[in-house]
């Protein structure tokens, strides 16, 4: 089979799978009488593992984007990269449902984990490395190079132009924040914690915000950086980067005041 014809193939699939997909969050989540929990994160904080956890009683919906705004930029930017938008259908429905199942009277919980931003910023990196077919062999000048060009300040834009054009809230709501804060807006509740808290602690705080019986085991390790095959390179990667980690907490000052976040973190795993 010609690569043209397969490509197109593959990519009709997944424009079906995201249409099937948002044609059912759209029938599904306003009126569904089962619990509904989006897990809504900047992506690569643990949010896959916290996922996995939630069993047929309850719709899980995995998001990165729901400010419209947000959702409308990034389609436009990945346009004019040249890439399928296959996300966008996905996110105006699951936002439409959302505000839907509220009119309704239907509760949502949003579980959000944070994280370092350096740590947080390093694997987002190595996964944009690794759709791009890396080689584990290339050299610690050039992997550092391109970290350098990547948004370091990501964590803060996700929170002031996502969760905060979609939620409402704003940093001075976050002003009790102590590892984890649970929050409120209408029938929408939010919970947001340390991504680096235990698991047991993770499933205690689920337990305590969704009123459900989660045991520490229930919380998988999924998507992480350790099963990866270009692990080794990220760890070298990392035991190479100290002195630029200043530049990273400064730029982000604000999310890592709010968070907690410090430089004599402890280097990630």
């Amino acid at each position: 089979m010609p690569l043209r014809l397969k490509l197109s193939l593959k990519l009709s699939y997944l424009l079906f799978r995201e249409l099937l997909r948002s044609f059912f969050f759209l029938l599904v989540l306003p009126v569904t009488r089962r619990r509904v929990v989006v897990v809504y994160s900047m992506g690569k904080v643990g949010s896959s593992a916290i996922e996995a956890v939630f069993g047929p009683d309850t719709v899980v919906v995995h998001v990165h984007r729901l400010a419209l705004s947000n959702i409308w930029q990034t389609c436009f930017s990945q346009i004019k990269s040249g890439i399928l938008p296959l996300g966008f259908f996905l996110g105006i429905s699951v936002l439409i449902s959302l505000r839907l199942r509220s009119l309704l009277g239907g509760e949502v919980f949003f579980v959000s984990p944070v994280r370092c931003p350096y740590k947080r910023n390093v694997s987002a990196f190595f996964q944009i490395l690794e759709l791009r077919l890396f080689n584990s062999d290339v050299s610690f000048d050039y992997m550092l190079s391109a970290f350098l060009s990547y948004d370091q300040l990501t964590p803060t834009k996700w929170f002031e132009e996502d969760f905060f054009a979609f939620s409402g809230f704003c940093w001075a709501d976050f002003n009790d924040f102590d590892n984890w804060i649970s929050l409120e807006s209408g029938n929408f509740k939010y919970v947001i914690f340390k991504a680096e808290l235990g698991d047991d602690v993770k499933c205690r705080l689920l337990n305590l915000f969704l009123k459900t019986d989660f045991s520490s085991p229930s919380l998988q390790r999924v998507n992480e950086a350790s099963g990866k095959w270009y692990s080794h390179a990220q760890l070298d990667f990392v035991r190479r980067f100290s002195e630029l980690k200043v530049s990273i907490y400064d730029l982000n000052s604000q999310y890592c005041y709010t968070f907690g976040y410090h430089l004599e973190d402890k280097p990630m795993r």
